[in-house]
């Protein structure tokens, strides 16, 4: 969200020269339309348990890396762009941008 908020205050428009995504699905984002990668927190927290229990019988038990299921919520912050990245970035130079 504060991406968005950011980009309005230097007149980049979003999605058109700018696609904005995030991660978590935040009610603030919902409310900002903001393209999301979606997670399952309670499947997060069970997975979580499970492993602690295990952990706790098996004090030695190596790390393990679990990969849970997501989903992307695409919104009105992304879109294909409709000018080049060079041109955008002549509109709103900064100190650091070279074009």
């Amino acid at each position: 969200a504060a991406c968005i908020l950011s980009c309005r205050e230097y007149g980049v428009r979003v999605p058109e020269e700018l696609s904005v995504a995030g991660y978590g699905d935040t009610a603030a984002g919902r409310y900002l339309d903001i393209t999301t990668v979606q997670q399952d927190p309670y499947a997060m927290g069970q997975q979580a348990a499970q492993r602690l229990l295990q952990r706790l019988r098996e004090p030695d038990l190596p790390p393990e890396l679990i990969v849970l299921p997501v989903q992307l919520a695409v919104r009105s912050s992304t879109v294909p762009p409709r000018r080049n990245r060079t041109a955008a970035l002549s509109d709103h130079p900064s100190p650091n941008t070279r074009v």
